[in-house]
């Protein structure tokens, strides 16, 4: 028999409405999906195996809030490529027809391009600002360093080959999307010594103020100027907070503090009520592979947690049924 659980610090939230004509939720799902789709706004927790039906159960969730007659522009979907909010949109717009339009879809970093694009001077961009791709921050990186002479001088001072550029980029990285200080990234994942540290140290702060005056940006940046502008800005943050009634995230990266964070300023205040789902690939004691999706409500204590803590419901991997799994 199902059971039902609450997170601590939900609040008690009404269902919506159901709306008798359109799709037939009841005949498209199974019994446990369908209980997704018709969750009430609040926090819950669902974790389901690979091939259960994630994707299609989360298509099915945003058509039924379109069909109760949430505004599409209320809605904000985001996956993990570009192409799966796409296809997901497709789906949508084949259940409903024409009623897809205006819902905000994409990857976290394309949303907060979307969202920089709108206000670039408040985090110091024009704009026309660009995006660097990998092999545009490897050739600007690789150029700083030999500009600077920066690789002859670390040499000669720690007496050990300094690292290529696309290491050095993946210690910046590691460290953005970790939200920890480059010097104990770089003493944790490469080297302690000071030297070395301090001239990658030196090459990063070189990299960031040449992307400034080339008013371009990289991937990692797109989270963090967006983050920053949510911080510095807090009516910008509060127009996002009052239009986005429901975020759906697929696929989220618990893992990754960055999007975790910027996540967190979403649900923050108390101006609006929204509703929170996403979808996380994880483990679980028995073997296989999971993904976790989870509603809150603005009242929910922003705090880190893990998403198999809870007992929840699931999909055995064994037998790919959705039943009720206790985490340890």
């Amino acid at each position: 028999m199902a059971r039902e659980y609450h997170l601590k610090g939900a609040a008690p939230q009404p269902a919506l409405p159901e709306d008798d004509d359109g799709i037939d939720f009841a005949a498209e799902l199974n019994e446990q999906q369908l209980a997704v789709v018709r969750s009430k706004p609040g926090q819950t927790l669902v974790i389901a195996g690979a091939g259960s039906g994630k994707t299609r159960t989360l298509t099915y969730r945003v058509a039924y809030l379109l069909q109760n007659h949430i505004a599409p522009q209320n809605i904000l979907l985001l996956t993990f490529t570009n192409k799966a909010s796409r296809e997901m949109m497709e789906r949508v717009e084949t259940l409903l027809p024409g009623k897809s339009g205006g819902i905000w879809g994409g990857t976290f970093h394309s949303i907060c391009n979307r969202i920089l694009r709108r206000d670039p001077v408040k985090v110091g961009l024009s704009r026309d600002f660009s995006i660097l791709d990998s092999e545009d921050q490897k050739s600007l990186l690789t150029k700083i360093i030999k500009e600077k002479g920066i690789a002859e001088a670390a040499e000669k001072a720690s007496k050990r080959k300094f690292p290529k550029a696309s290491v050095i980029l993946g210690l910046i990285s590691l460290a953005a999307n970790t939200r920890s200080e480059l010097a104990t990234i770089i003493a944790t994942e490469f080297s302690e010594d000071e030297e070395v540290i301090s001239h990658i140290e030196k090459v990063a702060e070189l990299y960031r103020e040449r992307k400034q005056q080339a008013n371009a940006v990289d991937f990692d940046d797109l989270l963090l100027l967006a983050l920053r502008l949510f911080k510095e800005s807090p009516q910008v943050l509060k127009s996002y907070q009052y239009q986005f009634q429901f975020i759906l995230v697929d696929k989220y990266q618990d893992t990754n503090a960055l999007q975790g964070e910027w996540s967190i300023y979403w649900r923050a205040s108390m101006a609006t009520s929204w509703r929170w789902a996403m979808t996380r690939s994880r483990s679980i004691p028995g073997g296989g592979r999971i993904s976790a999706t989870s509603s809150s409500s603005r009242n929910a204590i922003p705090r880190r947690r893990s998403f198999a803590s809870k007992p929840t419901t699931a999909v055995c991997r064994k037998c790919s049924r959705w039943r009720m799994h206790r985490s340890k």
